[in-house]
């Protein structure tokens, strides 16, 4: 069976990367993949050796810019409705530019996926447009079309919900990863509920207690917040972490993030608490260096959702910081909701924050043992995509 995967191929983060690695060898086990970015590169491989860490100045002003432009000028409803159409025009472009076509006719199934697939942050985009298009030229072929272990939302209007789920309904096979995707779809037949494919990382752990606690660290300014409620973010930050020092003082604090983009945060929470006894900021390069680290800590309080599923995977039980829905639901899902607090509300949650970090230290084994029963559970809700991947290899062109 000739498979063809639109993804993440092409992400700086490494939960995204760490999808595509999942999804590919899932696939590979029915037939030859090909993989194609969400640009359109075909195969393509990331470059492992790239420095995220030290942006140059050129890239600074970079990022500047294009935050000035999303959070001033976008505001605006006719540069918005440009910035959508130019977007959607530039997809086609480099669908038609590459050899997209060529293998999309060619393939017998069209998998999309995982990760947040369809969302949107503004009131104009269209997101679900894009896949819309993809979907039609796929079936024009007789190609196969599945969404695997896919994120569905945050959405804006009631318009973008109404053309997400008009496009689930064209796809032929629909998996998704957490209960509030699955609500826009529920009523869809092809439509099922499973999770997150990186939660079934081999786990690598080998020392079982390493005396410290991980903190993942968000860029919150990447999630279009005002530099006030960032420098916000970073005092509530200090405020636990000076916390944790003064109740738990003889495990070391490792302040890292599992996205590139995040540490010019990262070091600006490490400059306001480098003063402070055995506090140390961890680079993260590579994937691989993201799930080794976890050798290094025994308890995480995470805030990107993929920090916290390698986490599981690796038997490091999780505190959550909720800075959108996927992470809010990621905890419903493993039924420990009251582990999981919004970050809007930090200050209010500092004393149950650093309780709840204590509790899953004090009581590491149980905690473990949940994580694995958590992990069984999981294998149960993907096996769907096993079914389905075995139905189109019996039925392919």
């Amino acid at each position: 069976m000739k498979i063809l995967l639109l993804s993440f191929t092409n992400s700086s983060n490494f939960g995204d990367q760490l999808i595509v690695k999942q999804i590919i060898k899932t696939c590979e086990k029915y037939g030859s993949v090909i993989t194609y970015s969400y640009s359109f590169q075909k195969n393509y491989s990331f470059n492992d050796d790239q420095d995220y860490f030290f942006l140059n100045s050129k890239a600074n002003l970079e990022s500047y810019l294009k935050k000035v432009y999303k959070d001033y000028f976008r505001n605006f409803y006719l540069i918005d409705k440009m910035h959508t159409y130019k977007n959607y025009k530039k997809m086609k472009n480099n669908i038609v530019q590459s050899e997209f076509l060529n293998d999309l006719k060619e393939a017998d199934l069209l998998i999309i996926g995982g990760g947040n697939t369809i969302f949107d942050l503004s009131r104009n985009s269209k997101n679900f447009e894009r896949y819309e298009y993809i979907v039609n030229i796929a079936h024009q072929y007789n190609t196969k079309v599945m969404m695997m272990c896919v994120g569905l939302g945050p959405f804006q209007t009631s318009n973008q919900e109404q053309g997400t789920q008009a496009v689930i309904q064209k796809c032929d096979f629909v998996t998704v990863r957490d209960n509030k995707s699955y609500e826009y779809g529920k009523n869809i037949t092809h439509v099922h509920l499973s999770v997150d494919p990186v939660f079934f990382l081999e786990n690598e752990k080998i020392k079982q207690v390493s005396n410290a606690i991980g903190i993942c660290v968000i860029d919150y300014r990447l999630n279009n917040i005002k530099q006030k409620e960032y420098k916000k973010y970073l005092e509530e930050m200090k405020s636990i972490i000076e916390r944790l020092r003064s109740e738990i003082p003889d495990n070391d604090i490792l302040l890292f993030s599992s996205e590139p983009r995040d540490y010019e945060a990262v070091k600006d929470l490490y400059n306001m608490v480098k003063g402070n006894k055995n506090i140390e900021l961890r680079k993260i390069s590579t994937k691989e260096q993201l799930i080794t680290f976890y050798n290094e800590i025994d308890v995480l309080l995470g805030t990107r959702m993929h920090s916290m599923i390698v986490a599981v995977s690796q038997g490091v039980p999780i505190v959550g910081i909720s800075w959108q829905q996927k992470v809010t639901e990621m905890f419903k899902l493993m039924r420990d909701s009251e582990s999981s607090f919004e970050i809007a509300e930090l200050e209010r949650h500092t004393d149950n924050i650093v309780k709840s970090l204590k509790r899953k230290l004090e009581n590491s084994s149980l905690e473990i043992e949940k994580l694995e029963e958590f992990k069984s559970s999981c294998k149960e809700r993907f096996i769907i995509n096993l079914k389905i991947l075995s139905e189109v290899k019996k039925f392919k062109k």
